[in-house]
Parts: C-alpha cells; structure tokens; sequence
C-alpha cells in the first residue's frame, strides 16, 4: 500500500507519464536482474525484495490517469475496463511466467528462471512503450505538469490529490 501512495506522490511531483514509464522501467530491470542473478539466495532476496514494491508502485498514477482522462459520462466503463484488464494480468501472468519456465527446461534448468523473469521484464516494458504512442496533446491530466506548475501551491496539491489526477481542472 505504502509503495503505491509514493509512487502516487511521485506522479504528482514529476509527471504521471515520466513517473509511470520510470517505475515500469525500474520494475522490469529488477524483474530480469532476479531471473538472472537469482541463483544467489541473499541477492535473489534483495532483488526481490526490490521489485516486488516496483511491480504495483504505479497502480494509482495509472488508474488516476485513466480516470482524469475518461469522457465523465463513460468513467464507470473505464474503471470496469481497467479492472478487468489488471485482473486478467494477475490471472494470465502467473499461466505465462509457468508456461515460459516449462517450455526453457521447468524449474531445475539453468536458464528457466532468467527466461521466465525476461519473460515478465519484456511485459513490464510494454508500458513505457504505450506511453510513446502518439496521442492528443492536451490530456487532462497531465496538464498541469505540461504546464510547469511542479511547485503548484499547496492548495492546489490538495484539489489535485482530491481529483484523482495532477491538473483535472475539476
């Protein structure tokens, strides 16, 4: 819970699409540094006490970001989709992660493990590739990062945290 509200924080103070493709980034290089340095067990540890804050620290910037950019009358659609396709990674990721292990040798093979944890790296990157899709200019929000209000006034943070989102106008 704790890394989601800094990776919120984050959002607020850098950008949600620089903190959000930043975590996604951070999140997918320890995920393959576990696969492939994980034959240490007090590596594999820290690594994974690492990445494991990583993997959800973006949850609330995303969510915040589809929200605060959904036509208002379509939000409870957007949320609905958002939720299933989060779901259907926790259900699907799992399948995939074993199908991949299996399929490089299962899980006393050398190499399972790195291609297995590529295997969740190259997923994780697939976010920071999105973001670089071209999209309209002006989303709301992000506006008020575009703008240049990182040093918004303390008010204003608090109608941002309110709104869900840095620069909703709302």
């Amino acid at each position: 819970m704790f890394s989601i509200l800094i990776g919120n924080e984050l959002s607020i103070r850098c950008g949600r699409k620089r903190a959000v493709a930043l975590l996604m980034s951070l999140s997918a290089a320890t995920g393959a540094a576990l696969g492939a340095f994980g034959h240490s067990y007090a590596l594999a540890v820290l690594l994974a006490l690492l990445h494991g804050p990583l993997m959800t620290r973006e949850s609330a910037s995303v969510t915040a970001g589809a929200l605060g950019n959904a036509d208002p009358s379509q939000r409870g659609a957007t949320m609905a989709l958002h939720s299933m396709l989060g779901f259907a990674g926790g259900v699907f990721g799992p399948f995939a992660f074993g199908a991949v292990l299996d399929a490089a040798g299962g899980s006393g093979a050398a190499g399972a493990w790195s291609a297995a944890f590529a295997m969740l790296a190259a997923v994780a990157l697939l976010g920071p590739v999105a973001l670089m899709m071209p999209r309209p200019d002006d989303l709301p929000g992000d506006a008020a990062h575009r703008a240049g209000r990182r040093g918004a006034s303390p008010a204003h943070r608090g109608h941002q945290r309110a709104g869900g989102g840095a620069g909703d106008g709302r």
